[in-house]
């Protein structure tokens, strides 16, 4: 993973000390903030491939600070939350950060997150168009067509633009079309097994992948949420 970049910003010492030797160890060259403007100015300097964001170092325009600080697409955002609150979730979400933790957290466990997260962010990056974990035919289901190798997703004849996160929860459903998953075999899926105690954060990108297929979730046409069981696509081949 030679030339990768992190950008921790935190003002915890302590964690600040266990974090730069733990990215290191992975492959990283890691920058370090402790204030929002000093984090906003390494960020555009340095394009940096992962960025682990401690939700209370941020001003109260938390998504836009997200997305600020982590200025290209291809980068990997990590949100470590000071608590377990509806909207620091929801902040995160709208961000579209590709991993994110309920604080409060032991050093242990953040520990363990980070390096499960840069597993993630690795296998990730290997999805490129030119690299192989991406590669295969593509997938149709009904007017839904997925490009894996490319990442570009077609409804009829329209481009939709997603996210790469959306993206993996939308492949999931196609492979298993007409098959319900349950939110915790789609979390293990896209986020990994940590996060089969989020549905709620599920929730929120099922709800922006329907709004990006104009999916009406009261008379679904593509993703349909079984009550208590978890959401299937639906393969009915109809034409737009």
């Amino acid at each position: 993973m030679a030339g990768k970049t992190a950008l921790v910003y935190c003002r915890q010492q302590e964690v600040i000390d266990a974090l730069v030797p733990c990215l290191t160890s992975l492959g990283f060259v890691v920058a370090v903030a402790m204030d929002e403007q000093a984090g906003l100015e390494v960020a555009a300097r340095l394009q940096p491939d992962l960025a682990i964001v401690f939700s209370d170092c941020c001003s109260k325009h938390k998504p836009s600070i997200y997305r600020r600080l982590v200025p290209n697409p291809s980068m990997f955002l990590m949100v470590i939350a000071n608590n377990r609150t509806g909207q620091e979730l929801i902040s995160a979400a709208e961000a579209q950060a590709d991993h994110y933790v309920a604080g409060p957290v032991g050093m242990a466990e953040l520990i363990a997150r980070v390096r499960a997260t840069v597993r993630r962010a690795e296998a990730s990056w290997a999805e490129s168009p030119s690299g192989s974990v991406y590669s295969g035919e593509r997938i149709v289901a009904g007017p839904i067509e997925l490009e894996p190798e490319t990442r570009q997703v077609f409804l009829g004849n329209r481009s939709v633009t997603l996210t790469k996160t959306e993206f993996r929860i939308l492949r999931a459903l196609a492979e298993n079309r007409g098959r319900t998953l349950s939110p915790e075999e789609l979390l293990t899926r896209v986020w990994g097994p940590e996060r089969i105690d989020q549905p709620e954060y599920l929730r929120l990108y099922i709800q922006r992948l329907r709004r990006k297929l104009h999916d009406d979730p009261r008379q679904p046409r593509f993703i349909v949420t079984v009550r208590g069981v978890g959401y299937h696509l639906r393969d009915e081949g109809q034409e737009l």
